[in-house]
């Protein structure tokens, strides 16, 4: 791909959430034709998310949590899925937020961490780029429930032996994308995190 351009741009939806519709020209692979494009964006804040492991019990903490855009899609109203959210502004490493999210959704310090990788999970139409990470937890004092209830957030805290965590992995039990990757670079670096973290 060469010559890319943004030839003009426009706003066309501005809430929590920004949706600009782009003008894009571009050149083919071999620079024969030039082709344009139009497409809207959903412009959204980059997000961490993060595999709370404890190895002292050999368990992951999993929440639950009401998400409407898989409901509306396939009547799930609350999928399984590590602690996650979004990056404040100017927080580069973000560990801040790690931290922060691991409290405020599962009720859990972490001790140590490990970094996963980046990813973006919608890269034909959102900007939004998703960072994983792995950390250590003592889960001794763990709870049931969490979140900030004035955002209408209220999470369901649950423990899960890594074997048994393997199980809903083959049989497709997570749906959820930055959660699915999470736990299959877990199994793939079960050795290594065990290590780190003993």
């Amino acid at each position: 791909m060469k010559d890319v351009k943004i030839l003009g741009s426009e706003i066309v939806y501005k809430g929590f959430n920004k949706i600009t519709k782009y003008f894009f020209e571009f050149k083919s692979f071999d620079g024969k034709e030039t082709f344009t494009m139009d497409k809207e964006i959903f412009q959204r804040k980059d997000a961490v998310a993060v595999l709370l492991y404890d190895p002292r019990v050999d368990g992951i903490v999993f929440i639950e949590q009401f998400r409407p855009g898989c409901y509306v899609a396939d009547n799930i109203p609350c999928p399984l899925e590590i602690p996650a959210g979004l990056v404040d502004k100017g927080d580069d490493n973000f560990i801040a937020t790690v931290k922060r999210e691991a409290m405020e959704e599962a009720n859990c310090e972490i001790e140590k961490y490990l970094e996963i990788g980046s990813f973006f999970p919608e890269i034909s139409f959102s900007s939004r780029k998703i960072h994983l990470f792995c950390a250590k937890v003592n889960t001794g004092n763990l709870g049931i429930s969490g979140g900030i209830k004035s955002e209408s957030e209220d999470t369901k805290i649950t423990l899960i032996k890594a074997a048994d965590l393997r199980k809903m992995l083959d049989s497709g039990k997570i749906i959820n994308s930055h959660t699915l990757i999470a736990v299959q670079w877990f199994f793939l670096n079960i050795d290594k995190v065990r290590k780190e973290f003993l």
